[in-house]
């Protein structure tokens, strides 16, 4: 019953995504959570993909195209920058996939100062009844700051605009992993 927190994440984004929304992955990564918002959204639902790393854009593209999607976008740009291309109350969902790509540098990865930027853009592109999907990951030295300030900054929403929830294994270390959702009301 109890799983890993990214597999109860992609249970409760099931539960939400349906085809013909349109989706952002803030963070492709190696492309998985895209395939699995692809696969819920169908080809009628758009998914909207960023990325810093071309690797990472390359990757997500290839898995994607390869089981055969084809409407989605995907940009080589920290996701501070998705206001750039998103106008505000046209998003079903946004989804975070924090800290470094499993298989490259694990240097690089995401910081609170840009994260708590994209959220706050983030939570503006949700349409009202949006969702946000954060997995964050405090087990890596920047990642432990970055998940302290993304809890900090979704614990303070407006409770009358935003409800969040916060999820953990509740009897594991400090530096499990931790997913926030959060329905924007208005």
């Amino acid at each position: 019953m109890i799983q890993k927190l990214t597999a109860f994440g992609q249970s409760l984004m099931k539960t939400y995504l349906k085809p013909g929304m349109t989706v952002i992955d803030a963070t492709i990564g190696n492309g998985y959570d895209a395939l699995f918002i692809k696969s819920c959204i169908g080809e009628s639902g758009k998914l909207i993909g960023f990325d810093i790393q071309s690797k990472a854009v390359e990757t997500t593209h290839h898995r994607l195209q390869k089981e055969g999607f084809e409407n989605f976008v995907l940009y080589q740009t920290d996701h501070r920058h998705l206001d750039d291309f998103i106008k505000d109350d046209t998003i079903d969902a946004v989804v975070y996939n924090l800290g470094y790509l499993p298989s490259g540098d694990h240097h690089v990865t995401t910081l609170a100062k840009s994260t708590i930027e994209s959220l706050k853009k983030a939570l503006d592109c949700l349409k009202p009844g949006g969702m946000l999907f954060v997995t964050a990951y405090p087990g890596h030295e920047s990642g432990f700051e970055e998940a302290l300030k993304v809890k900090d900054y979704l614990e303070a929403l407006d409770s009358k605009r935003y409800h969040m929830m916060q999820c953990r294994y509740g009897n594991q270390p400090a530096c499990a992993p931790m997913l926030f959702l959060t329905e924007k009301h208005f």
